[in-house]
């Protein structure tokens, strides 16, 4: 969907994503594929380990996921290629799909993790495995194994990673958090009555443009969990513009100001004091006073 917006046919998009499930490499000609794997079957020989895959296939990212359903997922691709490439320039994906996500803790083997080093400058890869124990491979080894120009991501969070030169590394965590808040917040607040694909994709892009070269220098591949309030309220005010830019708002007339319209619909703890005011008299004043 993301290359197609950029000009990209469907059928080559699809040909730039590479999925392999429990039974190896989907491709043509393989039986029990449902319709969803169907569409990312590739004219390839079957191939039927994921490190066979890599070493084959030599992709550029490799991504634990439920079939493309992940916008979390883009915006980290986004925020890696940021505003000057576009998604077109990706050039492989390597998806390994499971029902839900792999949750095999290891499956990104160490042979794995080199061999992308050696054919990518910069390796792409998420672990996105919950919990901890069963990410496909852990923040260190990937740093560690691809002497720090591994981009990295996981479904559960690590602690930052310190390489023997000195670098430090703060694992990027993909997370529903930064989404739905946001999400929910401009449908709410422009009414809008149903959510596409393309909603999801716009928040996926405000998401990577919250992230700052400096965050990308840490590793970084999300801005912190610490301004999620922003990022929220910046995703709710281009849901907002989406949807008055094509006509799925039911709140009209359209509002000039969409900051201000949706800072008026965002919640806020502070109440105003409704206890009486108090007040306390002189101890002096409190005495009996002879006339």
């Amino acid at each position: 969907m993301a290359m197609a917006k950029e000009g990209v046919p469907r059928a080559e998009a699809a040909k730039r994503i590479w999925m392999v499930d429990s039974k190896g490499l989907i491709v043509k000609g393989r039986g029990n594929l449902n319709h969803e794997k169907e569409e990312f079957a590739q004219d390839h020989p079957h191939i039927k380990t994921l490190e066979e895959v890599v070493h084959t296939i030599k992709p550029t990212t490799i991504i634990v996921a439920l079939l493309m359903s992940s916008m979390v997922t883009y915006s980290k691709l986004l925020s890696i290629q940021k505003k000057p490439r576009s998604t077109s320039q990706m050039v492989t994906w390597t998806w390994t799909c499971w029902k839900g996500v792999a949750a095999i803790a290891g499956a990104f083997t160490e042979r794995i993790i080199k061999a992308m080093a050696t054919f990518n400058e910069r390796p792409i890869i998420f672990a996105l495995s919950n919990p901890t124990s069963k990410a496909e491979c852990t923040a260190e080894q990937c740093y560690q194994l691809t002497e720090g120009r591994g981009i990295f991501a996981s479904g559960s969070p690590f602690d930052k990673v310190t390489l023997a030169d000195g670098r430090t590394f703060f694992p990027g965590q993909g997370n529903n958090a930064y989404v739905f808040p946001g999400v929910a917040l401009g449908v709410i607040a422009a009414r809008v009555r149903h959510i596409s694909d393309d909603i999801f994709l716009t928040t996926a892009e405000a998401i990577a443009e919250m992230v700052t070269e400096e965050n990308l220098a840490e590793g970084r591949l999300y801005p912190p969990l610490s301004n999620i309030r922003e990022v929220s309220f910046k995703i709710a005010v281009k849901v907002v513009k989406y949807a008055y830019k094509h006509n799925i708002a039911s709140i009209y007339p359209e509002p000039k100001d969409k900051e201000a319209f949706v800072l008026s619909h965002i919640y806020s703890p502070d109440y105003d004091s409704f206890t009486l005011d108090s007040y306390s008299w002189p101890e002096e004043a409190m005495n009996m006073q002879d006339v």
